[in-house]
């Protein structure tokens, strides 16, 4: 049998979903290239994590490789067959969550009048996307695309022609986002619009605000907050021509805020923030276990540190790491392991490490946390001996000097002797 050889290779799709099984179809051309047993494939996170693939052949002569994303960002796909790195390798796909695109800023004037709304691609980078807007007797209306505030902020402009609900559809990188239809609704006389972070996130026990903005209109606003298990206490005050309102927040979860302009729903509504507490990010059985004596994270130099934490009670969001040594920024790693998350380091220098530690980018209580590392091995030469009884003594009287071995590594870690 001739000896099989991969002269080149094709990658059909570089941009996938986080969270849901995904698959890379990967095109070779070389000859006799059918045993997939010989490819060998590695796909790496952003954050040097290797994710397992399993490569299948297909019935048209390409390859297969299933797998699940759980970051999002830059992947890298290195390919090899037979031992050997191919033509064009490593390859580079984009992972996203179609749940950081916002469509946000509703606009509108009425029948014949520009209507208009935001679609932010701050989080995720602006790819291939497309918009159809329907009428409520089902025609398809012309838009305008610009980007009016910067490149990863589309503002979407049309002229509706009918009152009623518009139907909004928004296509990314072929995945339709979550929650389309989104509804506009236009009326002979335009709805308010709102905007500010309570509407997309907050915290338990903390005040969150969002804006309504009425302009010149006349009518009756109507706010309701609700959380998974309870109302929210809400405060609505007007400031020239708009309302201020301001929530309090109980629990965590995903809440619900509805807003009614005389009896109607404003465009966008209902909202659904999501509620979090850091407070509730706990380290599986307390910190005292990690603590040496000097009530420090105990760390050793070049031995991986790994910290397991319930984030069960928190709410929506996910923890994030940041260990700066005496020197320099430590890596670490946060990972989802039976239901806990663990963050991992290894400390490179001897001395003071801070571990910094955030819920949905806002810092946990008590961080940063304070660990210290000793070396891995001990080093009599950083034992330091002081006293007079160093240098002279009185026979038959006591003599007396201190060995100080704090320094030195484990072995010597012991009380100061006399």
């Amino acid at each position: 049998m001739a000896k099989s050889e991969v002269q080149k290779m094709n990658i059909q799709s570089r941009n996938f979903r986080i969270n849901q099984q995904q698959w890379i179809l990967l095109q070779a051309f070389g000859s006799g290239v059918e045993d997939f047993s010989h490819f060998q494939i590695s796909i790496i996170a952003p954050n040097g994590n290797r994710i397992p693939a399993r490569i299948m052949s297909q019935a048209d002569g390409s390859f297969k490789v299933e797998w699940t994303p759980t970051s999002t960002g830059r992947h890298t796909v290195e390919v090899q067959y037979a031992g050997r790195q191919i033509d064009g390798s490593p390859f580079y796909v984009d992972v996203f969550d179609l749940a950081m695109i916002r469509v946000e800023h509703f606009k509108q004037g009425g029948i014949g009048q520009t209507a208009s709304f935001d679609i932010d691609f701050s989080q995720v980078g602006v790819q291939d996307y497309s918009v159809v807007i329907r009428s409520p007797t089902g025609n398809i209306i012309d838009y305008n695309s610009t980007s009016s505030y910067s490149d990863v902020r589309k503002e979407i402009t049309y002229v509706p022609t009918e009152a009623g609900q518009h139907e909004i559809y928004i296509n990314y990188c072929g995945f339709e986002l979550p929650g389309c239809p989104v509804i506009h609704t236009i009326d002979e006389g335009g709805l308010p619009s709102a905007s500010g972070p309570g509407l997309y996130k907050g915290q338990e026990d903390k005040e969150a605000v969002f804006y309504v903005d009425v302009g010149k209109r006349s009518g009756d606003l109507d706010i309701k907050v609700e959380g998974p298990n309870s109302i929210a206490k809400t405060t609505v005050e007007r400031a020239g021509e708009k309302f201020i309102v301001n929530y309090t927040p109980v629990e965590v979860g995903i809440f619900n805020i509805g807003i009614l302009w005389n009896g109607t729903p404003i465009p966008g509504s209902p909202f659904h923030p999501k509620v979090f507490d850091p407070r509730k990010v706990r380290i599986s059985g307390g910190w005292a276990q990690y603590m040496d004596g000097n009530e420090r994270v105990g760390l050793v130099v070049g031995e991986e540190k790994r910290l397991v934490f319930d984030i069960s009670q928190a709410g929506p969001g996910s923890l994030r790491a940041e260990v700066v040594g005496p020197g320099s920024t430590v890596p670490a790693t946060v990972t989802d392991s039976y239901g806990q998350t663990l963050v991992a380091f290894v400390p490179r220098e001897e001395g003071n490490h801070y571990i910094h530690l955030y819920w949905s980018d806002v810092a946990l209580p008590n961080s940063p946390f304070l660990g210290y590392a000793v070396p891995a091995f001990s080093d009599a030469n950083k034992v330091i001996l002081t006293g007079r009884g160093l240098k002279e003594a009185t026979v038959r009287e006591e003599a007396e000097f201190v060995i100080d071995g704090s320094q030195a590594g484990p072995e010597y870690q012991q009380p100061n002797s006399k």
